[in-house]
């Protein structure tokens, strides 16, 4: 960030290969769990220019923040919100229903490149998959922001 400061100090636009830097505008944010910390996060993820994904277990009406929504009331399945989202952030609370819910098979339904960020309850991601996949780098870049159990 101080490479952005000190361009602007010196009244530059921009830095040296700032096109690596990874951007939200045009990219698609998942968020499974859509209470009120899932939905607080689609409207900022909305302000920054992406398509936003959520995934509820009850049926209901979309709610403005969210350009589609899977429900598992439905019978939707996880998978296309795995495979079309960029980002997936998990802001789910820890129950048998949710425990383990992100294991290996979902990680490698995720796009190539993805990234998971957890907000929820740590034992919602399969600990064990999450290290293997991101060993592997075959789903989630590579990297992860995570909270453990």
């Amino acid at each position: 960030m101080s490479r952005f400061h000190d361009a602007q100090r010196r009244r530059g636009w921009g830095i040296y290969n700032q096109q690596d830097l990874r951007v939200l505008v045009g990219k698609t944010v998942g968020i499974l769990g859509t209470g009120y910390t899932g939905s607080a996060l689609a409207v900022r993820a909305k302000a920054c220019g992406t398509r936003v994904l959520g995934y509820r277990r009850r049926k209901g009406d979309l709610p403005p923040e969210f350009d589609r929504l899977f429900c598992f009331e439905s019978g939707d399945s996880l998978e296309p919100l795995l495979s079309e989202s960029d980002f997936l952030v998990v802001a789910l609370p820890l129950n048998d229903q949710t425990y383990h819910l992100i294991g290996d098979r979902e990680m490698k339904q995720m796009r190539p490149g993805s990234y998971i960020v957890n907000v929820g309850r740590g034992a919602v991601i399969n600990e064990a998959a999450l290290v293997t996949n991101l060993k592997a780098r075959s789903s989630c870049g590579g990297r992860a922001g995570y909270v453990y159990r």
